[in-house]
């Protein structure tokens, strides 16, 4: 193709130096993470609707598609969807209403 390949440049130390700071940051990432799972878990056990619960920790938590869920719970693709999308929307109007 004409386009030459990236070398690796590494250090002295043989890219130790590199690899420390990536782990380090996987780290932190991992953290993160963990601590938004835990967050979202809480809001979702919060939840006072049980299918509305189950939905959400399949999608949000265990990554279903909405296929997947609406064959679970027997409801199509679309229907799980437009559930998932009154949900957020009655979220927004619950906020709106603190607000006020």
């Amino acid at each position: 193709t004409g386009k030459g390949i990236n070398k690796v440049s590494f250090e002295e130390d043989g890219g130790r130096q590199e690899m420390k700071e990536l782990r380090r940051k996987l780290t932190a990432r991992k953290y993160r993470l963990r601590r938004k799972l835990i967050e979202a878990e809480d809001f979702i056990g919060g939840l006072k609707d049980s299918q509305m619960r189950t939905i959400l920790r399949m999608y949000y938590i265990n990554g279903c598609t909405q296929e997947e869920i609406g064959n679970e719970l027997h409801y199509s693709a679309a229907r799980i969807s437009q559930k998932i999308n009154e949900f957020w929307h009655g979220q927004k109007t619950t906020l709106r209403k603190k607000k006020s």
